[in-house]
């Protein structure tokens, strides 16, 4: 086999070392004197109290149906992706609930240091799954790996579009009418 061959230790300490580098960029590139004390008005604690619990229905509905499937003990890796999945999907649940009711930052965070982490993720995320992918990885060893990393550029990339079309409708609905 040519190409990638990543072991699942490898793709989380990829994926681990991804988050550490966004990490360090965001402190780099946003670091604007001392970190302000990350404050909620009563409203977005409410929104943000409200996302919690539509994700965690959202949670306890799919491990609900991932236990009505009956999934043998040689299909952990079915088993595995459909958790991740139903995680993610609560992720992104809270993240379009608390994005769209103006919750998900801070009084004090601007919506770009969100957009630049979430795009990086997804700039990183997505072309490695996708390489993976087609480099013939899913069929030599498991699915899981690459759809991992796929599912999570996805995730961000949903979280990116929500606050890009968040911004525009809040500048479409400030603007003053002539």
């Amino acid at each position: 086999m040519s190409g990638f061959d990543f072991g699942v230790f490898s793709v989380f300490s990829t994926v681990i070392i991804i988050y550490a580098l966004i990490t360090v960029l965001q402190k780099i590139f946003f670091k604007h004197g001392n970190p302000p004390k990350k404050e909620f008005d009563e409203r977005q604690e409410l929104v943000r109290n409200r996302g919690y619990k539509y994700a965690f229905y959202t949670l306890m509905c799919c491990t609900i149906l991932i236990s009505i499937f009956d999934i043998s003990e040689e299909q952990t890796d079915i088993r595995s992706l459909l958790t991740f999945a139903s995680v993610g999907l609560t992720i992104i649940v809270y993240g379009a609930y608390t994005i769209w009711n103006d919750g998900y930052l801070t009084l004090q965070e601007n919506p770009k240091s969100a957009l630049w982490i979430l795009s990086i993720e997804c700039i990183l995320t997505l072309p490695l799954g996708t390489v993976m992918l087609l480099d013939g990885y899913a069929m030599n060893l498991s699915l899981f790996e690459p759809l991992f990393l796929l599912f999570s550029g996805f995730m961000s990339l949903i979280l990116v579009v929500l606050i890009l079309l968040k911004q525009a409708y809040r500048k479409k609905t400030e603007e003053p009418e002539d």
